[in-house]
């Protein structure tokens, strides 16, 4: 799905099909090795409305926190690392003992049984001491996997390392998250640090993304979001110090620039390099209108049932098309008195008919879908699209392939 790599990414996978931890609404254990000191730093009130009254609220259950509990209220405090130990194990082992989950129970006892306290889940988490990560195995909810969580850890420029944990819910509330600490080798102190992944560089901010997907190797963390068939991945690279938004992939992005380079009758094809989402025929379905670096050349495709990338039509290089509802028209010079001329029209995400038309003075050779027509039949073609093409101008977003940041 959309050009992903499901062998190499199965946690990906398996969350989209299922879900991510599940609800356990428990109080915190005691902590020997991690101490809790209480922050006001980087306060939002979704982070810290109620936090003064949390463990009054949890005194009653059974020693596990709800995630939807981690993800309210972790800003709300400082966590203290024992020993030297500061690796992604130690990290973790420490956040675990403040915001115990059955999740985070699994990895610590495959480290560290005798800080388990409370229910865990059974299973083989994965412990990548070398590359910094870990991650849960599968929670059970009604015979089916629905839950895991994951770590992992970069080493910063200033001596200080950047600590990430991701974890969600796939029950009646969907839920998903990602948050970040500060680690300070010094202090010993993971510091509650404002997230990297901003909703300003979001495709649609007003929605809660579906998947936050940290890296196992390499240095990227996908921001999945929800279009209306297909998904796009936000990424971030990490550049040393913090994580940096480098841009979008829309999906199928290899297949994009195959399609184009195939179909374009310019004779240089540059790199496809940004994209905006248009709606060409109204259904409230988005088309992807791509454009090359050097902002003069382009294509537009469509998604199909299921997500498959459909090729729509192909711009002349310093032409844009002009859109009407349900067909695109490109148009350039042929050299002397000649004309070329591209009509598509457009439904449910693929194009249903192309129009050509050579005109040489008041001559018009034209061809409907691959196929010689009468100039009567073209004309009867053209007339038949309704409505006065426009200009479009969208927003612009940077196109990136996500398999270059790894």
């Amino acid at each position: 799905m959309n050009g992903m790599n499901m062998k190499k990414y199965p946690f990906l996978c398996m969350i989209l099909l299922v879900s991510v931890l599940m609800s356990c609404a428990e109080k915190k254990p005691g902590a020997e090795d991690a101490a809790v000191v209480e922050t006001d730093s980087l306060r939002s009130a979704d982070s810290v409305a109620g936090a003064e009254n949390l463990d009054d609220e949890l005194e009653t259950q059974a020693g596990i926190y709800d995630v939807r509990d981690v993800e309210r209220y972790w800003q709300k405090r400082t966590i203290q690392v024992a020993g030297d130990k500061n690796d992604i194990v130690g990290l973790f082992e420490a956040f675990n003992a403040v915001w115990p989950t059955k999740e985070g129970n699994s990895i610590v006892r495959a480290t560290n049984p005798s800080l388990v306290q409370g229910d865990y889940y059974p299973g083989k988490p994965i412990i990548d001491r070398k590359h910094g990560f870990v991650e849960s195995p599968y929670g059970e909810k009604n015979g089916k996997a629905s839950a895991a969580v994951q770590a992992c850890v970069w080493n910063r420029k200033n001596g200080h390392k950047l600590f990430a944990v991701h974890g969600g819910m796939y029950d009646d509330d969907i839920q998903d998250f990602a948050i970040f600490y500060d680690y300070d080798p010094a202090k010993k102190l993971l510091t509650p640090e404002e997230s990297p992944l901003k909703k300003e560089n979001q495709l649609f901010p007003d929605q809660r993304p579906v998947l936050y997907l940290l890296p196992q190797e390499g240095k990227s963390v996908y921001v999945r979001e929800a279009g209306s068939i297909v998904f796009f991945e936000d990424v971030y690279s990490f550049d040393g110090q913090n994580l940096r938004f480098v841009g979008i992939d829309p999906g199928s992005t290899h297949d994009m620039q195959r399609m184009y380079e195939e179909e374009d009758l310019d004779d240089v094809h540059g790199k496809l390099a940004k994209f905006a989402l248009i709606d060409i025929d109204g259904d409230g379905c988005e088309e992807i209108w791509t454009r090359t670096e050097d902002d003069e050349d382009g294509a537009i495709f469509g998604f199909e049932d299921e997500g498959c990338i459909s090729f729509i039509i192909a711009e002349s290089e310093g032409k844009r098309p002009s859109f009407g509802k349900g067909w695109v028209y490109v148009g350039f010079p042929a050299g002397g008195p000649s004309y070329f001329s591209q009509i598509v029209t457009v439904s449910d995400g693929h194009k249903t008919h192309t129009l050509t038309d050579f005109q040489v003075e008041e001559h018009h050779e034209y061809t409907l879908d691959g196929k010689d027509v009468s100039e009567a039949e073209g004309k009867k073609f053209h007339d038949s699209v309704k409505g006065e093409g426009k200009k479009l101008n969208p927003k612009w977003h940077k196109m990136v392939f996500m398999f270059d940041y790894q």
